[in-house]
């Protein structure tokens, strides 16, 4: 087995019993990338990035990129000639901004 990252989206959910609305985070059914196998991208992730500073010694947890830090990644990865080995994952990170304004995305990594 390895560890994926998947994206984690907002859900508004609403209380049968009561009415009220609650925010609860969920991931997304495909994951946007691997931690153990997409090598280029987790170089430069560590390299220009916190990612695994919120992560436990197995690599689970929450991980957050943001956008600044995003833009790093791929200079870092245009830089070691790295982009297109990446380019897959890259795209499906650009993917998960564009669905947020928030700046930042959010990934379950189990």
């Amino acid at each position: 087995m390895s560890i994926r990252a998947y994206n984690r989206r907002e859900h508004v959910m609403v209380d049968k019993k009561t009415g009220k609305e609650r925010t609860v985070y969920l991931p997304e059914d495909e994951p946007s990338f691997n931690l153990w196998h997409d090598d280029a991208l987790m170089d430069a992730l560590s390299a220009e990035t916190g990612f695994y500073s919120c992560l436990n010694d197995d690599s689970c947890g929450i991980a957050t990129i943001t956008a600044e830090e995003f833009e790093n990644v791929k200079k870092y990865l245009k830089k070691n000639k790295k982009l297109e080995e990446a380019k897959e994952e890259i795209a499906n990170i650009e993917a998960d901004f564009k669905a947020t304004d928030d700046g930042f995305v959010e990934y379950n990594c189990y």
